[in-house]
């Protein structure tokens, strides 16, 4: 196992982007989860097209995830709770445990930001359908060969 390496050894979760789950023409990868067998926390590297977005979210309260969102570059219209900005390189995005959150992409170039979360796992639930799934792992997902880790 190795502790330290190089972000663009570790491959994306899907080839292409993704319309599944809450996620529309994003992708995602997992910098510290398994491969270093984190058990209390994840970073994730976040990738969103022009268009991209996802729709309102939130983790549930057993798990009592929290996020942080440290954004590397493009700019995305962000909503946590009541608060909604754009955002864009070198902004921070907190998601308390659970509340809503939701972002769209704003302007011409892909948003990305490393997503960092603690504990690792919980559910997410879909506002709009009320749908439960575990976070990182929509059912969606096994049509696009995503299998669960």
């Amino acid at each position: 196992m190795k502790y330290i390496f190089p972000a663009d050894e570790v491959e994306w979760k899907v080839k292409g982007y993704v319309e599944a789950g809450v996620h529309h023409k994003g992708r995602w990868k997992d910098i510290i989860k398994e491969n270093v067998n984190a058990k209390k926390f994840v970073v994730q590297l976040f990738e969103f097209a022009p268009g991209g977005s996802t729709d309102p979210h939130y983790h549930n309260s057993e798990s009592e995830q929290e996020q942080m969102y440290y954004i590397l570059s493009g700019k995305a219209l962000v909503r946590v709770g009541d608060e909604e900005r754009i955002v864009e390189k070198d902004w921070v995005v907190f998601v308390p445990p659970n509340t809503t959150h939701s972002y769209r992409v704003v302007g011409d170039e892909p948003f990305i930001f490393l997503n960092v979360s603690a504990p690792a796992e919980s559910t997410t639930v879909e506002v709009k359908t009320g749908l439960k799934f575990q976070t990182f792992y929509h059912p969606d997902f096994e049509k696009l060969g995503i299998k669960k880790e």
